[in-house]
């Protein structure tokens, strides 16, 4: 008797070990931040891994590389063709605003921005620019190095940020008024645009030449956190389009370092993706 009582507990005991280790893996999977689901799901491009396909909405997926064919299975038939350790995947900045997560990492021999959408913690939308990684500007800085940190992460005015550079986009991009860069820029600011170096002047010198070409310029997306803010647009030339992938880093009210990846949109016809580049 006393023996089926120890066999009916320890039968108990195990389901309850059973119960707890998967409720307590469930919780653990829950938990999971959306910049930690946007790690994974870049860094699977390296792995070959499908473990992040279960962070993706198979059903509304959509991305927007003119390059890959649509929705999810598109995206799972392109990793699943990659040679395993084809593509080195090293993460070098990563922020977060509501819905959307930015990461900022070397794919392969390139630089590259890649944002990622969600809705119902799952990856609903994925937009991405890269730009080859050649050798260092003018100023010995590369599209990746520099700072890394995100500070004052929930103390920032992020709205204010973001008016920097709309600021930029609208009165000096689009208006010509190159007297505001130093209320905007810092006079010795960090670049590490491949075509140009640090500081005011080689900027002034680069939107100099652009107000003589007539081009309708949008910005699609902007997102903050902390001291670093996220520009997606693009700029449209005689019909041919060029997209412009951005972080900016504020320093008490002025933009302190620039990032950005630059790429030539394709023409609609070439895309295997019915969405395109935005």
């Amino acid at each position: 008797m006393y023996q089926n009582r120890f066999k009916a507990a320890y039968s108990s005991f195990f389901i309850f070990l059973v119960l707890f280790a998967f409720c307590s893996c469930q919780t653990r999977r829950s938990n999971i931040s959306q910049k930690e689901k946007a790690i994974e799901f870049l860094r699977m491009f390296e792995s070959g891994k499908m473990t992040a396909f279960q962070y993706i909405d198979h059903q509304k997926y959509i991305h927007h590389d003119p390059d890959i064919l649509d929705g999810f299975l598109g995206m799972e038939s392109y990793i699943k063709a990659l040679p395993l350790g084809s593509l080195k995947v090293k993460i070098y900045r990563v922020i977060e605003e509501k819905d959307y997560v930015v990461l900022h990492s070397q794919i392969g021999r390139f630089a590259s921005f890649d944002v990622l959408r969600f809705e119902n913690e799952k990856i609903v939308e994925h937009w991405n620019n890269k730009e080859e990684l050649i050798k260092p500007n003018i100023s010995g800085r590369s599209l990746l190095d520099g700072t890394t940190d995100v500070l004052d992460i929930g103390k920032t005015d992020l709205d204010f940020n973001k008016s920097i550079l709309k600021r930029v986009s609208k009165e000096v991009v689009e208006e010509g008024k190159l007297e505001l860069l130093p209320y905007l820029y810092e006079e010795n600011y960090v670049q590490h645009s491949s075509y140009m170096g640090d500081g005011i002047e080689p900027l002034r010198k680069i939107l100099n030449t652009m107000t003589e070409v007539k081009s309708i310029s949008t910005v699609h997306l902007l997102l903050a956190e902390g001291d670093f803010v996220f520009s997606m647009s693009d700029e449209i030339v005689d019909g041919k389009g060029t997209a412009y992938f951005d972080f900016f880093r504020i320093r008490n009210g002025k933009i302190a370092e620039h990032w950005d990846t630059i790429s030539e949109i394709p023409a609609r016809k070439v895309w295997k993706s019915s969405y395109g580049k935005f």
